[in-house]
């Protein structure tokens, strides 16, 4: 090999790694500068949805995760946030519920499955309805003993959504139970 080719070679390796250097760069400084402009935005949407949830709503409190939902002058209800294992990746969701833990409604916050099979767990509003008055020990598929019908065609959707709820208020049922007597 010639002098020469080594000398490309090194420096076709020095530029492709600043090109790199560079790009990570100037990634991590629009990462930093939009970040807290992404969870402020996330935090907007859902104080928009508590208010969809809670009409009554006057304010919040959050508390080991569990929102502590406040009218006039008592609580109204608790909200969680948590997430469901798709078939297309994560979905994050938005739980509401009573005073007796029981749901008054949850909703999607975002998802990626399937558009056009998938993706009605975000679109078809009605379909996070059949959760409405359910508890805990209720959220499952009906063919794994629950009250939950899944959607034809996409019974993976469905069953990651209901597991998703269910799993969400079971990691916070010790907070809910401590919130619900305090306030009962």
């Amino acid at each position: 090999m010639s002098p020469n080719f080594k000398e490309t070679q090194i420096y076709t390796i020095i530029f492709i790694t600043l090109v790199v250097l560079v790009a990570v760069s100037l990634l991590s400084a629009i990462d930093a500068k939009a970040r807290p402009q992404i969870i402020l935005q996330k935090q907007i949407k859902i104080e928009k949805m508590l208010n969809t949830i809670y009409p009554g709503m006057k304010s919040f409190t959050t508390q080991d995760g569990v929102m502590i939902v406040k009218g006039d002058t008592a609580t109204i209800g608790y909200a969680i946030t948590g997430k469901g294992k798709g078939y297309g990746g994560e979905i994050e969701l938005l739980v509401g519920l009573d005073t007796r833990f029981a749901i008054k409604k949850a909703i999607v916050i975002s998802q990626t499955e399937t558009p056009g099979l998938g993706d009605f767990i975000q679109k078809d509003t009605t379909f996070c309805d059949r959760f409405i008055g359910l508890t805990v020990n209720e959220l499952a598929l009906r063919k794994a003993g629950g009250k939950v019908d899944a959607r034809t065609g996409a019974t993976i959707s469905s069953k990651a959504v209901t597991d998703g709820l269910r799993k969400t208020i079971e990691n916070k049922l010790e907070t809910l139970t401590r919130e619900g007597k305090s306030n009962g």
